[in-house]
């Protein structure tokens, strides 16, 4: 379904929607948000704002998209992080793109890196077994 910039469902006064159920499109660019984590959890954010400033009486923050940014694991040492900013692609590979890879993935999963290497050590003692 389409949301407006207060990611209100068209046509609804009182009914919102976020991440995959929605239509969210920028304001600004005219640019439809991907389905992914990088957009979702801004959205959310977003969207407690924006009811928070409503039952003030207030209108709260515009949708505002996340920019274009792929991060990808290439194996245990390798990454990926590609990013398009101010007319520009930087892309970052191997240790470097595995490390910005796994800290955008961490904040985006809302999992601490601690946490995440020991689920990785856990399922790797699991794979030997």
């Amino acid at each position: 379904m389409t949301v407006d910039a207060h990611c209100r469902v068209e046509g609804t006064r009182d009914i919102y929607a976020i991440g995959d159920g929605a239509r969210v499109v920028d304001p600004r660019t005219g640019q439809e948000d991907a389905m992914t984590c990088k957009e979702a959890i801004p959205q959310a954010q977003r969207l407690a704002k924006i009811i928070a400033a409503e039952m003030e009486g207030k209108e709260g923050p515009k949708h505002r998209s996340f920019m274009p940014l792929y991060c990808i694991g290439l194996g245990p040492e390798d990454g990926l992080f590609w990013v398009r900013q101010w007319g520009m692609n930087l892309i970052l590979t191997g240790k470097a793109g595995l490390f910005i890879r796994n800290a955008t993935w961490d904040s985006a999963s809302l999992i601490g890196g601690d946490l995440r290497h020991k689920l990785a050590e856990r399922h790797a003692a699991k794979a030997e077994i």
